[in-house]
């Protein structure tokens, strides 16, 4: 049910990243010589993870998505996200921001 729900909104994302121009002549080129028309080409797949933390107050969901996204992304074992750390990382991700040195 959660895949079917999400569905929609890769099939947007991939449309948006397309319109932007976010991907590659070569990656363009690729997809059409598979015969897939590149306006509802969809590289997304949806798979749910489980023993992901989760945040136990109200307010940290942004900097949970953060780190998630982080530590999905260099392959680090999500059981490393340390919430009591959840200033220090948002202190951090700020400075990183403000010197052009974060990855947003």
């Amino acid at each position: 049910m959660l895949v079917r729900q999400m569905e929609p909104i890769t099939q947007t994302l991939a449309k948006v990243l397309y319109d932007m121009r976010f991907y590659e002549k070569s990656e363009v080129e690729a997809v059409k010589r598979k015969g897939i028309d590149m306006s509802t080409f969809n590289p997304f797949t949806i798979c749910r993870i489980s023993d992901v933390p989760q945040q136990s107050d109200g307010t940290s969901c942004g900097i949970m998505t953060v780190k998630f996204i982080e530590y999905l992304s260099a392959g680090i074992p999500f059981n490393t996200i340390d919430p009591a750390k959840f200033g220090y990382y948002r202190l951090k991700l700020a400075i990183e921001a403000l010197r052009g040195e974060a990855y947003v």
